[in-house]
């Protein structure tokens, strides 16, 4: 019997058969590759990262955002700074921050080794740096700052997010959100006091590449596939979670940690992250079952609104980290267009 061919949608093959409807395999491989969420999520990401790059302001010099005051001998920039003092101070209130409208780090450190971390505000541009510290301001504060990092940390609350759209049941949400509260507990603890020391922004790649696998298992779940995180929740949260400590412990070192009260700092910090985190988690959770309640009509494939906003958005993160560290790396974005204009 001679062979039949005729053309199908995705390519061309020949079969001894009649009227086969078959294709290259070469072609199923790339359609089947295109169709990959991770695929499509770096497409969105890398068109974010370009598009920034083209549009984007330049960012102001930073020293444009310094204010130096003369009492006290402080410089201050509106992101963080360290100054040894000649003397102990008694207070001091610091100016002009509610005109530049943005929040500040404060870190000092005395000349005995003391050191003082603060958020400043627009509303309340003031901090009183005691003659030391007691247990219960050191405790207060580094929660106050525990919280104000994990609800201001978009990407961790990403993850969060995506694992609890991943995760089905009680019991299975709350072994994956304990294994990933232990994880980044122990290397929080581990490179804030010293025994592990990884490069921060390969860490921040990783914590975004994470968001983005997560994103793709949310798919994968509503197509009816089960991925990794469906059948090891809690051990794929744990491995992420190390990373996401990792990143915790940077914005901690960053803020800066007491001396004399190293170990309480640690904790409160972390115990700050925590509650923020069930904070979320709570809210996500009302928000969903809000949502169940209302009789919404939402239309054919509205729900991949956000796995797909999650990803993208993640896609573009890691591209911009890797390029930040990358020996290759171009920034920003705009310069890099410029070279393939030419």
């Amino acid at each position: 019997m001679a062979a039949v061919c005729r053309i199908a949608p995705v390519g061309l093959l020949c079969s001894e058969r009649v009227n086969p409807t078959c294709v290259f395999k070469e072609d199923i491989l790339e359609v089947k590759l295109l169709r990959e969420p991770l695929v499509q999520f770096f497409f969105i990401g890398a068109a974010i990262y370009l598009a920034f790059g083209l549009f984007a302001e330049p960012a102001d010099d930073l020293q444009d955002n310094t204010l130096v005051v003369d009492a006290g001998e402080i410089e201050w920039m509106a992101t963080s700074w360290y100054k040894r003092w000649n003397r102990m101070p008694t207070a001091q209130e610091l100016d002009g921050l509610s005109a530049m409208q943005t929040d500040v780090l404060l870190h000092i450190e005395l000349k005995d080794g003391i050191t003082h971390s603060a958020i400043l505000r627009p509303g309340s541009p003031q901090f009183t740096i005691p003659m030391k510290a007691s247990k219960l301001e050191v405790a207060v504060s580094y929660w106050r700052m525990g919280v104000i990092h994990i609800l201001e940390g978009i990407d961790h609350l990403l993850f969060v997010l995506a694992l609890l759209l991943v995760v089905s049941g009680f019991m299975p949400l709350l072994k994956a959100v304990t294994a990933f509260t232990v994880a980044h507990s122990i290397t929080l603890a581990l490179a804030t006091l010293g025994f592990v020391h990884v490069p921060s922004k390969p860490t921040e790649a990783i914590i975004a590449l994470s968001i983005v696998f997560l994103a793709a298992e949310i798919i994968h779940k509503r197509n009816g596939q089960v991925g990794l995180t469906e059948r090891y929740p809690w051990m794929i949260a744990f491995v992420f979670g190390l990373f996401h400590g990792l990143g915790f412990a940077g914005a901690l070192t960053e803020i800066g940690v007491p001396q004399h009260e190293v170990r309480l700092a640690l904790i409160m910090f972390n115990v700050g992250v925590e509650t923020g985190q069930l904070f979320f988690i709570a809210g996500v959770i009302s928000l969903m079952a809000l949502l169940r309640r209302l009789p919404l009509a939402m239309p054919q494939g509205a729900w991949r609104l956000v796995p797909y906003s999650i990803g993208g958005v993640a896609a573009f993160w890691t591209i911009d980290r890797i390029m930040s560290f990358a020996p290759l790396a171009v920034w920003p974005a705009k310069s890099f267009c410029d070279e393939l204009s030419k």
